[in-house]
């Protein structure tokens, strides 16, 4: 299957942005980064993450520059791996980080990708379709096949 994404740069253009009206969802949860100037970044999780994500826009006084948000099965874990992940980045004990952009290339690319055995299926609400659900379409009917 073929999903049209658009990048980040389009979607600005038009004055777009690819995280929002992303809403609670039944299938899965969210996790996120957040990249704000200075390669600061703030990892976490939400049940409503554009909400969240507007208000980290409206309390820190850096300026947010880019926002990822991927469909997890299970984020308390998927932000457990990324905070792990990017340790010895971290600014304090908490979730915000200082890491170079060539350190985030693994997680900023428009494809599925896997860290210690969970996998991040990134999610905009731009795409024409969540691939996570899709992926669990197709699992709950290759199950339903072979029940039969």
């Amino acid at each position: 299957m073929t999903v049209e994404w658009e990048h980040a740069d389009v979607l600005k253009e038009k004055g777009l942005c690819c995280c929002l009206d992303v809403k609670p969802h039944a299938l899965h949860e969210f996790v996120y980064l957040l990249i704000f100037d200075g390669d600061i970044v703030k990892i976490g999780r939400s049940e409503n993450p554009s909400q969240r994500l507007s208000q980290h826009i409206s309390a820190c006084s850096v300026k947010m520059v880019e926002a990822y948000i991927f469909s997890v099965l299970d984020s308390t874990r998927a932000e457990r791996t990324l905070l792990d992940w990017f340790e010895n980045f971290r600014l304090t004990g908490g979730e915000w980080f200082v890491i170079p952009e060539i350190s985030r290339n693994d997680v900023q690319r428009p494809t599925k990708f896997s860290i210690n055995g969970v996998v991040f299926w990134p999610y905009a609400a731009c795409r024409p379709t969540c691939e996570l659900c899709e992926a669990l379409k197709e699992l709950s009917v290759a199950e339903e096949l072979t029940s039969e």
